[in-house]
């Protein structure tokens, strides 16, 4: 259950008026992006509908979207995330990433209302058209008559690759007439048992012990990459990486570099054959498309929102001559070749976007907690200090934590009410990432964090796709290291 389905925890908030300004669709004034997620996560309750907020940094997306999601429901909130770091070799693809990034396109195509978050540098890059998306959309149903065969190289040519038994996301399996698919768009792989040419029975299975759970009529294909290439496309691609190359071998005097370089084009060349481009070779898009196409293309019917224009603006400025830079470095060294590029060559059109940013006095405010706890065993006296201040306390916990620490605050002689009887301090049954305040409505909101020390909630990010490891600071860091920021 989501935080806001406890529906009077926030009505103090209904008539706020920067959560009216977002109500009509107007520019907004925040804080941060903590303080734009609860009021998104609001309006969202209050009307659903398509909505997509633009950060200047990945750093500023995932704080949205982590926050976001102790609001709504996990099908309700979505990022498109791109790694801001340049890389030539696969060790900086993140398959977590990417397979956020399939999910989150997918929910484009979904008429069910939804809050898509994005940042510049994922913004930017190179994608497919949105009508070649749409047109590779199929359905498989109970009772289709289909050749395996065909439909093999249909997935195949949408980027899916064959294993022996699925473990990922973009997998297919073909054993007999039991064919398995794990579409990034769904939480768990699909199976689907033929009978001749006939669809027999499509059911969802869990990857750890292969075990079927539910039975379905149909399910819904997306593709497993967002660079598809045409035929047509591929031989135009092959001529300019052969002519690049040539270029090249003239220019470069690294022997070993063009070596390899010449090794990894002939090897793209082979991959590309079968229709699409994986992440790694997606810097070589430009060389197959003459056409460019970002996220944004794909969002006409959204109600979109930047988040600190001017900011986001330089960012997209200092992205563009950072690729400008890093690529004439690469080549020069004999590691790539002229039109490699990850981002489109024009600035993305902000204009048509509303603003959400902080003017002093008119923002609507969250703040990190004033007071902590040391200790469970002290966590009484932050709650007498806010108390003090005149905060309303709200204390967010899972059980059985949340009946320990009712038996805590009983004991302490602490008046405190459960939900939904509002007392100063008041204990709900839920999950919060970390506690706030805001300030302007005196109310304090703590969570498992603030008051044992330890978060029991995890970002959804980092949990969908379980590859991801955690750094704790940057001395941390080894060269080539992918990293998500878990906000504290």
């Amino acid at each position: 259950m989501a935080l806001l389905d406890k529906i009077t925890l926030f009505d103090y908030l209904k008539k706020q008026s920067q959560k009216t300004q977002l109500d009509q669709g107007n520019d907004v004034c925040v804080s941060s992006p903590e303080a734009l997620a609860i009021l998104a996560a609001l309006s969202f309750q209050d009307n659903p509908r398509k909505m997509f907020f633009l950060f200047p940094t990945l750093f500023e997306a995932e704080r949205f979207s982590q926050f976001l999601g102790d609001f709504v429901k996990e099908d309700e909130s979505f990022i498109f995330p791109y790694d801001e770091i340049f890389r030539t070799s696969a060790i900086g693809v993140s398959p977590e990433m990417h397979a956020e990034r399939l999910l989150a396109l997918s929910s484009v195509f979904d008429d069910k209302p939804s809050i898509l978050v994005a940042h510049m540098s994922s913004a930017m890059i190179n994608i497919m058209a949105k009508d070649r998306y749409e047109n590779n959309l199929f359905t498989i149903k109970n009772g289709d008559m289909i050749l395996v065969k065909d439909l093999i190289q249909r997935i195949q040519r949408m980027g899916y690759t064959p294993v022996d038994s699925i473990t990922n996301s973009d997998q297919f399996s073909l054993r007999g007439g039991i064919l398995d698919i794990y579409d990034a768009s769904y939480t768990n792989p699909v199976r689907i048992e033929f009978f001749g040419d006939e669809v027999d029975d499509i059911r969802y299975f869990h990857t750890d012990d292969e075990l079927s759970f539910q039975h379905i009529d149909e399910i819904l294909i997306h593709p497993a990459s967002i660079r598809l290439i045409s035929p047509e496309e591929y031989e135009q691609g092959c001529l300019n990486i052969q002519l690049k190359l040539q270029q090249a071998q003239q220019t470069v005097e690294d022997k070993l570099a063009l070596d390899d370089l010449t090794e990894r084009l002939n090897s793209l060349i082979l991959d590309a054959k079968y229709g699409y481009l994986s992440e790694i070779e997606g810097r070589f898009y430009s060389l197959f498309s003459n056409s460019e196409n970002t996220l944004l293309d794909y969002l006409n019917d959204y109600e979109s929102y930047l988040y600190e224009p001017s900011i986001a603006e330089e960012e997209q400025r200092e992205i563009i001559k950072k690729e400008v830079s890093y690529f004439k470095s690469v080549i020069k060294d004999g590691n790539s070749i002229p039109g490699e590029k990850v981002y489109i060559s024009s600035p993305l059109d902000l204009t048509c976007f509303h603003s959400a940013k902080n003017v002093e006095g008119g923002s609507f405010v969250t703040r990190d907690n004033s007071f902590k706890a040391l200790s469970y065993a002290e966590s009484d006296f932050m709650l007498k200090e806010y108390l003090k201040e005149g905060y309303k306390i709200r204390i967010v916990l899972p059980e059985p934590n949340l009946s320990n620490y009712d038996n805590f605050l009983t004991e302490k002689n602490i008046p405190h009410s459960l939900y939904p009887r509002h007392e100063s301090i008041m204990l709900v049954d839920g999950r919060i990432t970390r506690g706030y305040e805001i300030p302007d409505t005196k109310h304090v909101y703590l969570s498992a964090k603030e008051i044992f020390g330890v978060s029991d909630q995890k970002s959804r990010f980092l949990s969908r796709y379980k590859e991801a490891k955690i750094i704790r600071k940057y001395e941390d860091l080894k060269e080539g290291d992918y990293v998500v920021h878990e906000i504290h």
